[in-house]
């Protein structure tokens, strides 16, 4: 439909390099837009959307918060990430953040099927998010067979949901958008915001800040595998109990973030989600285990920009945090258990 292709091309931020290297879902938000768009000024959806959004999420926090509602409201609305998302209209990751924090709430609230549900939009929207099934972990504790049927089922949904949209979208709404330019759009989005660097300011990313010691890809690699490594010993290290579901989601945020090259800031909102998890609780929050989370989730939400010969250090810094909040769960588990 060429109304569609003039929204995806006239948009000086979805032109060339980032039209095609979305999947389905989100693709097919550009799609509603560019319908919109043709109904009512594209500014005016945008602010009706984000109140909209805002609101469906506030009213997710204080439902399944036991306290400090208007504390938590707090910090999410003055949180450097929100801030910047809306600034830059990002609607996507505001969306994935929905997607992600419902999954989260209903695992928490041993809602299975909703969780099962929510978690496959959340890849859908965000491939690399299929890391967060891991949180699934949690509720299954050593029922291994009710852990992999619940990945199955993750799996299942998302295969069908990006399938039939991507039908959908091939055949009736944009004929350019298949298999051969997605791949294409990588490659263009790889060339552009991580081999020229283009992804690096207002952005978290190990993979640019290993690249100031290095400028060898195999061994940038190396050192973020290394790194998945680490993180993920910590995740298994440490007890599946409903009590440390914070702390697990916590690092598997992480990894998300030690694998995807490119982390907008906007991105940086996900590490709310296990501080609002602390937060909600009653009698949680002077545990050892929840003034650590409520520490480094507020350092990484905490806006950082400042630059230095036109390179931003909030990524460094980010990461830095990161790695030091290893230190600190590996030294108070001693390699066995997070004490509570």
């Amino acid at each position: 439909i060429s109304f569609i292709a003039n929204y995806l091309i006239d948009n000086p931020y979805l032109s060339n390099i980032s039209i095609y290297h979305q999947p389905p879902l989100p693709f097919s938000f550009y799609v509603l837009i560019a319908f919109i768009s043709q109904i009512i000024n594209i500014f005016y959806f945008y602010i009706i959307l984000v109140i909209s959004l805002l609101a469906l999420i506030s009213k997710v926090l204080m439902k399944h918060s036991q306290k400090f509602n208007s504390g938590i409201l707090f910090c999410f609305f003055s949180s450097y990430p929100l801030i910047f998302m809306m600034d830059r209209g990002h609607i996507l990751s505001l969306l994935t953040f929905l997607f992600l924090l419902s999954s989260i709430i209903c695992i928490s609230s041993n809602k299975n099927k909703y969780a099962i549900f929510f978690m496959s939009l959340a890849i859908c929207m965000r491939p690399t998010f299929v890391l967060f099934s891991l949180i699934f972990l949690t509720i299954s504790k050593s029922n291994f067979k009710l852990f992999f049927n619940n990945i199955i089922k993750i799996a299942i949904s998302g295969a069908v949901i990006s399938s039939v949209l991507y039908v959908i979208l091939s055949n009736f709404f944009y004929l350019e958008y298949n298999l051969q330019n997605i791949f294409k759009g990588l490659d263009a989005y790889g060339i552009t915001y991580i081999n020229n660097l283009s992804g690096q300011n207002y952005g978290t990313s190990f993979y640019f800040f290993i690249s100031f010691f290095t400028k060898s890809v195999p061994v940038i690699w190396t050192f973020i595998f290394l790194f998945f490594l680490i993180n993920i010993f910590l995740f298994f290290r440490i007890p599946f109990k409903s009590e440390n579901l914070a702390l697990h989601l916590f690092l598997l945020i992480n990894s998300v973030f030690i694998i995807t090259p490119v982390n907008a800031d906007y991105y940086l909102l996900l590490y709310f989600i296990p501080l609002y998890l602390i937060l909600r609780e009653k009698n949680n929050v002077l545990k050892t285990q929840s003034v650590f989370i409520i520490v480094i989730s507020s350092i990484l939400l905490a806006p950082k920009n400042f630059f230095i010969d036109g390179v931003t250090i909030a990524s460094t810094i980010n990461v830095i945090f990161v790695l030091i909040s290893w230190i600190f769960i590996l030294w108070y588990n001693k390699f066995f258990r997070w004490a509570t």
